[in-house]
């Protein structure tokens, strides 16, 4: 087994490979640098990873991984499991190598086809794994016969985003062991707080698909770009300090000041007026029959589906 590749990139199918065959037990200062390694990744937004040089040390790599992902199913937050994996995805984004991405994505479904110098993916896997960002929108990309052209550049960037996705599901049950459970405990004070001035700006009687997005807010669960606009948009519409809005959307685990500050107060700048209830079911966001025909009628029109909007 490759034991080098494995300890630098621990959530390898090699590194999990190693661990299911040598089926390591946890002591007490591998759960001490697991959790130091976690809040690390939180504070920076980077993965502190060591530099093993003896077998043993390159083991102990892919144990610390192992119990960052267990202190992190403990706990079972979508936030900072979601940032835990931002985080990696950024780290190996830059320090893996061509050969390193290649063999990164082909584990996970990322294989390019690579003809004359050009590169190129078919279209499902480019679909599933490109970011969301207007460069990668599909309109402007040129396509042949089921496959994607992309830069050799962009590949790593695609597979930063599968290596974001992959990491994104943590393992199934419940911890037994009360020291990771005690490390996951201590995890809580890196997830965002909704402050009192933010709640008073938002307060109100909001529609359903709003309520519905808010819940997911509250929960720290993250929200495709759709659902994030959408929220962000009506808020602006409903004249909510921008700053309250951005406090808000800082809940989510992906969450970027510098972006959300562009786009809300590009909304606001524009003018940008809030998706229409049919747009809203188009996205995949409509919770309820409401009887109106923009969620910001609640309240005016059609309110729990009593009338129908006149406008």
């Amino acid at each position: 087994m490759d034991l080098e590749f494995a300890a630098k990139f621990p959530f390898s199918n090699e590194a999990k490979q190693i661990m299911d065959e040598k089926k390591p037990g946890i002591g007490d200062e591998i759960i001490e640098r697991a959790l130091e390694r976690l809040k690390h990744a939180f504070k920076t937004g980077r993965v502190m990873t060591g530099t093993p040089i003896s077998m043993e040390e390159k083991f102990e790599e892919i144990l610390i991984y192992a119990t960052t992902r267990i202190i992190l199913a403990s706990i079972n937050n979508p936030f900072l499991t979601n940032k835990y994996a931002v985080a990696w995805a950024k780290t190996i984004y830059e320090k893996m190598s061509m050969e390193e991405a290649k063999r990164i994505g082909a584990e996970l479904g990322v294989v390019p086809r690579i003809e004359n110098g050009e590169w190129s993916l078919p279209i499902s896997v480019y679909l599933e794994f490109s970011p969301e960002d207007v460069a990668y929108s599909l309109v402007n990309r040129e396509m042949e016969r089921g496959y994607v052209k992309i830069k050799e550049r962009e590949f790593l960037r695609i597979v930063q985003e599968a290596v974001k996705r992959h990491l994104e599901k943590l393992p199934r049950g419940k911890a037994r062991d009360e020291r990771i459970k005690k490390a996951g405990e201590q995890l809580r004070e890196f997830l965002p707080k909704i402050d009192q001035k933010t709640t008073t700006a938002i307060k109100g009687d909001h529609p359903p698909c709003i309520n519905a997005l808010l819940e997911q807010v509250y929960k720290h669960e993250n929200l495709g770009h759709h659902a994030r606009w959408s929220l962000a948009v009506y808020f602006v519409n409903r004249g909510v300090d921008t700053e309250a809005i951005i406090s808000l959307l800082s809940n989510l685990p992906d969450f970027s000041e510098r972006k959300t500050r562009y786009y809300v107060e590009h909304a606001k700048k524009r003018g940008y007026i809030m998706p229409s209830c049919e747009t809203m079911r188009a996205y995949g966001l409509c919770v309820a029959e409401c009887g109106i025909k923009n969620p910001l009628s609640w309240g005016k029109y059609g309110r729990k589906g009593k009338e129908v909007d006149k406008e």
